[in-house]
């Protein structure tokens, strides 16, 4: 007969009576504990990016108008096209103008020549009244005869700068590079000089473009005051960086600069307006066009974030289930703060170290024991 030492048949004993509650415990039907996954609780600088819906508007959109009536000859640029400043766009009758111009020339020299007659005049009217040879009378008339030649040569002159002018008017061009609009003037028609004729068309500035979108005064004021206590920080300092989305869903490539934000409330609508200048070297942003703006700059220094599938929503409020001493499970309401890329801030609630249940919420219960997941296996290094 083989002895057992008293602790081996203790032992023994031992795991056969474990053997029997688990075999019991499963006969009995009770389920082994949930398995979960967890995220342990670290404070990390987080950004926190704000999304915008905005509109496209040009850099400048200006008027390219007439400054002198006639017939409209000619349109040299192509309608949608991108022009540079001081591109011919369009051409006006000329002759008039360049009559105009001689006739305004013609009456200089005439003016000229009286000139040259009563300054003569003048100096020997002047010598003869030094001799006593004319009276005063004589003198004055011959010296306005001399100042009315002047003022007339002057006004001549004046003409002739005006007529050239007008001239150079008759070829209208670009005043600034930029993309064009349809014309409002075919070709044959009579130009005017008013607000309803004198319209030809419009240039818009697309590079760079300006994005404008609206914040609620309620998130601009808070924004404020989170930044003000230190709770929120600009990354560089002096200016938000905007991330553009296009319409369809796609990212586009070139990054703005938030340049302005006003300092009043619209009463009609309570929005704060803002502004950003976006680079457009591909003209594909185009004015009037819908995107979606993401400022990017901000971040919560020391921010405690949890997925946001870890948080329940109860009557009482946000809760969290924690994994606590021997793996029991523990229901924790929290206060929920700013939605970011990766879950929610809490902002009381949590410490660091905390273990959150991020998966397998749906079979958790206060108080009830749970069992970890294994980390994921590292990937092989290739």
């Amino acid at each position: 007969m083989i002895r057992v030492p008293g602790i081996l048949a203790a032992a023994l004993v031992l795991l056969t009576a474990c053997d029997n509650a688990a075999e019991q415990g499963h006969a009995m039907g009770m389920p082994p504990p949930p398995m979960v996954k967890i995220v342990e609780v670290q404070p990390a600088t987080t950004p926190l990016p704000i999304l915008f819906a905005g509109r496209i508007t040009g850099l400048r959109e200006i008027e390219v108008r007439a400054r002198v009536g006639g017939i409209l000859l000619e349109r040299t640029y192509r309608e949608g096209a991108v022009v540079n400043a001081g591109d011919v766009l369009f051409k006006l009758d000329p002759e008039p103008y360049r009559i105009a111009l001689d006739r305004a020339k013609a009456q200089l020299v005439s003016a000229q020549a009286v000139l040259t007659q009563t300054k003569g005049d003048w100096e020997r009217v002047a010598k003869l009244f030094g001799q006593r040879n004319v009276s005063a009378r004589e003198r004055d008339k011959a010296r306005a005869d001399y100042n009315s030649a002047q003022a007339d040569v002057a006004a001549a002159m004046a003409e002739v700068e005006q007529a050239e002018v007008n001239l150079g008017y008759t070829t209208v061009t670009a005043p600034i590079g930029g993309t064009t609009g349809v014309s409002s003037q075919s070709e044959g028609s009579l130009v005017g000089t008013t607000v309803e004729t004198s319209l030809l068309t419009r240039i818009t500035q697309v590079d760079p473009v300006y994005v404008n979108f609206f914040s609620s005064g309620d998130e601009t004021t808070t924004l404020r005051a989170k930044l003000d206590s230190g709770r929120v920080k600009m990354v560089s300092g002096d200016a938000l960086n905007v991330q553009v989305t296009l319409d369809n869903g796609k990212p586009y490539g070139h990054v703005g600069r938030l340049d302005f934000t006003d300092n009043v409330i619209d009463q009609t609508t309570g929005t704060v307006r803002l502004r950003a200048t976006v680079p457009n070297p591909d003209h594909q942003l185009l004015p009037g066009q819908f995107v979606r703006v993401l400022l990017d700059g901000l971040v919560i220094p020391g921010a405690m974030v949890i997925p946001q599938r870890a948080v329940l929503q109860t009557p009482q409020g946000a809760i969290v289930y924690l994994v606590g001493a021997d793996n029991v499970a523990e229901a924790r309401p929290i206060a929920l703060g700013e939605a970011v890329d990766a879950g929610w801030v809490v902002t009381n609630g949590l410490k660091p170290g905390d273990k959150v249940i991020t998966d397998g919420i749906i079979k958790v219960h206060p108080g009830a024991p749970v069992a970890l997941a294994p980390p994921p296996a590292a990937e092989p290094k290739p």
